[in-house]
């Protein structure tokens, strides 16, 4: 009797001292494939195999890229196609419909328009409206003729507008900077966004490329 309570005494205080040791992984990791695989775990200075069958193996599609933390800025260049002559009346568009192209990241991607610099060639510092879209709107922005918005409520992002005393002229160029414009957009089809020019002031322009812009946009 007493050896049978000493044998009992003993295999419980192994099992105390088993429940209180941490399962560690082995050092050596176990790679399993498709099968039967042997996992082996430890216990104090014990190893434990586990065997387990794995009937499949996941599959993991893992594609390169960069990730960006935060905010992502980019700036987009625009050289607008203008008429020399005959000059610009108010309500005309200056351009066509032009592109901000990859304005997201990704199609369909979204962001933000945070500031805006245009050099003009001419110094003409002309009263500008600049909307913007997320596809290309379908009204009529022929560059030089009068300006004709249709129905496009639902892919207009938001306007900017620039007066003449925005400008500051040095010599026979003529420069603006707009900031903290904060229009959000989400593109649709594609990472382009659009915008378009109109003038509410007469441009006597000499250039055929009379208006360079620089977007700044972040990235979401």
């Amino acid at each position: 009797m007493k050896k049978l309570i000493l044998f009992l005494f003993l295999i419980l205080s192994g099992l105390s001292s088993f429940s209180q040791t941490a399962i560690k992984t082995s050092t050596t990791p176990t790679q399993l494939t498709a099968g039967n695989g042997t996992v082996v775990v430890k216990s104090g200075t014990t190893n434990v195999n586990v065997t387990t069958t794995v009937t499949s193996i996941p599959s993991v599609s893992v594609t390169t890229g960069t990730i960006s933390v935060g905010g992502f800025t980019v700036k987009l260049l625009n050289t607008i196609t203008t008429s020399a002559s005959p000059d610009y009346a108010t309500g005309d568009n200056v351009g066509a419909i032009n592109t901000l192209t990859s304005a997201a990241r990704s199609s369909g991607g979204s962001g933000a328009i945070q500031d805006l610099i245009i050099w003009d060639k001419d110094a003409q510092s002309p009263n500008l409206v600049i909307d913007y879209w997320d596809t290309s709107p379908s009204g009529t922005f022929t560059d030089n003729a009068a300006e004709v918005i249709a129905g496009d409520h639902a892919i207009w992002l938001g306007s900017i507008s620039i007066n003449a005393s925005d400008w500051i002229t040095q010599g026979a160029i003529t420069r603006v900077t707009i900031s903290n414009i904060g229009i959000r957009f989400k593109s649709v089809g594609s990472a382009n966004i659009y915008f378009t020019i109109s003038t509410t002031s007469t441009i006597n322009a000499s250039s055929t490329s009379e208006f360079v812009l620089r977007h700044g946009i972040v990235q979401d």
